[in-house]
């Protein structure tokens, strides 16, 4: 008989053990379960973020809740990156890595070529010689153009429009090419253009945007500029890398209006890498229109990064440590 009580006062201790065990448990999850957890209220002043709420089952028919923490936000933001000009690709910048002919394009050899037919698209060449355009909306994309002549590309003699050359090189074999694409009314994309005596020359109407001019062809007489304008009006320049420290005596990145500046206006220079140069950006007095915003600046100048007045300057910087630059 002992042996039964005992046996009974066992199994009642454990259901009593089981039930703690599970009460215990269903009480914590009150307190975690939910975006909230609630309470009661009683007099006194509410902490940040605690509300009372209307519950019938309550005391007083009112419960205090809780929210839930908010996650906090990371501190600390991706380290900067200097000396972009090193090697430019690595810092998101066109070089010779991501302008050009794409790799892998197989290119058909062509001499000199004279295109008259609107809408014509010239893909796939290497061309030595000059391309003579006299034509509107030509395309020349996954082209490499080498020449001797004074105008590589010649497009201007029936003043057209619409030309756009992208994924394609253009080289100077000497100083008395004057420039790789001059004058107005045409777009560039990826565009690779060294060996000329100036990289651009860009007088109105013109989008140069992810592009790279480097190592221009210095003679006698020179005046060595990867973007050159005379006077115009409508020009952006974006997301261009103009690398012209290992030209010696190069003159400017961009060089604005006879050194004058008079007569530029409505451009926009923006999120591009310059180096190089006596002034990397050389002009006089521009229009308020004229726009130069978020671009890097090495201290390879023999100058200084820039001799301009009365543009737009916003957020320009060292390429070495983000130092601001101030015209």
């Amino acid at each position: 008989m002992q042996m039964k009580y005992n046996t009974q006062f066992r199994a009642a201790a454990v259901v009593l053990l089981i039930g703690t065990v599970l009460l215990g448990y269903m009480v914590v999850q009150s307190f975690a379960a939910g975006p909230m957890a609630a309470f009661e209220p009683e007099t006194g002043t509410l902490t940040a973020g605690a509300t009372v709420q209307s519950a019938t089952g309550a005391s007083g028919s009112g419960v205090v809740r809780f929210a839930t923490a908010a996650t906090p936000t990371p501190t600390g933001t991706p380290a900067a990156q200097y000396n972009c000009i090193a090697s430019p690709h690595v810092c998101g910048y066109p070089d010779e890595t991501n302008t050009g002919v794409p790799a892998g394009v197989s290119l058909t050899p062509s001499s000199s070529i004279t295109i008259t037919q609107n809408g014509t698209v010239i893909n796939g060449l290497n061309i030595n010689g000059e391309v003579i355009i006299r034509a509107n909306n030509v395309t020349i994309k996954n082209t490499r153009i080498t020449s001797g002549d004074y105008y590589p590309i010649r497009y201007f003699d029936n003043d057209n429009t619409g030309l756009l050359i992208e994924d394609s090189e253009i080289i100077g074999t000497n100083s008395n090419v004057t420039a790789g694409i001059s004058f107005a009314n045409y777009t560039l994309r990826r565009v690779e253009i060294y060996g000329a005596a100036d990289g651009i020359k860009a007088d109105g109407d013109v989008l140069i945007e992810d592009s790279y001019v480097h190592n221009l062809s210095v003679g006698n007489d020179t005046h060595n500029d990867g973007i050159q304008t005379t006077g115009g009006n409508n020009v952006t320049i974006r997301h261009t890398t103009c690398k012209l420290s290992t030209t010696n005596g190069a003159n400017a990145c961009i060089q604005m209006g006879n050194e004058s500046g008079q007569g530029i206006s409505n451009w926009l220079v923006e999120n591009n890498l310059f180096d190089g140069g006596g002034w990397t950006i050389n002009a006089g007095q521009v229009a308020s229109s004229t726009v130069f915003r978020n671009n890097r600046f090495t201290r390879n100048a023999g100058y200084g990064p820039v001799s301009i007045s009365g543009a737009t300057w916003q957020g320009n910087y060292f390429d070495d440590n983000g130092a601001q630059i101030n015209p």
